[in-house]
């Protein structure tokens, strides 16, 4: 049976898929406000309210999604998969396979030891990708992309705010149209949600 859903990344190491079939008591859930997202266990059901926390705190039940899967770690009560099969799908590579790779092949690394130089692969990789997130948001092309499109805000007007549309700055609002240029700018961002299905054979893929 064909399962859909949407596949969130939460961090480095862990993403989920979270659908929007009903809630119901001892499901996880996903709780989404203010750009802050909770994991949480139904324990009851009140009117619109969800009930967690041994009952000392609630969720509103719009905000909250149904939990079926999670990748990179184990949540009880959902299918757990390998955290490799979201990164091969999303980033093209598994750094828990090259990880691997490297430990096993390396001719620095003991066999014996080879299990904690995995770790410390893993746990320098994700280290610079947290330390650089924000350093390299965009590429070359996507600035170029950026500069062309903020051309055309106001037909026949060539003159434009680079440091502005990059937010460095102030922007010049006589030259700019600033909710347009943030839009754009939001739009080149990174994806951290994909609609996705895993088809007959266990095989997670996007959706079509």
């Amino acid at each position: 049976m064909k399962t859909k859903g949407t596949l969130k990344k939460l961090s480095e190491d862990h993403f989920i898929i979270y659908d929007n079939s009903e809630i119901e008591v001892f499901d996880l859930f996903m709780h989404e406000s203010h750009g802050k997202v909770q994991i949480k266990e139904c324990e009851d059901i009140v009117g619109k309210s969800i009930l967690v926390d041994n009952g000392e705190a609630s969720c509103w039940i719009d905000y909250c999604k149904k939990i079926t899967h999670s990748f990179g770690k184990p949540l009880v009560g959902v299918i757990n998969r390998s955290l490799s099969e979201a990164e091969e799908l999303i980033d093209g590579y598994s750094v828990e396979k090259m990880a691997d790779k490297w430990s096993i092949n390396t001719e620095n690394v003991h066999p014996a030891n080879s299990y904690i130089a995995k770790q410390g692969y893993l746990e320098g990789f994700n280290a610079h990708k947290e330390l650089v997130k924000n350093k390299f948001i965009f590429t070359e092309q996507q600035l170029i992309e950026l500069i062309e499109r903020a051309r055309e805000i106001k037909d026949g007007d060539d003159v434009f705010d680079l440091e502005g549309i990059l937010g460095m700055l102030e922007v010049n609002t006589q030259t700019m149209d600033v909710e347009h240029c943030t839009s754009i700018i939001n739009s080149l961002r990174p994806k951290t949600e994909w609609q996705v299905s895993i088809d007959e054979n266990g095989k997670l893929k996007l959706a079509e």
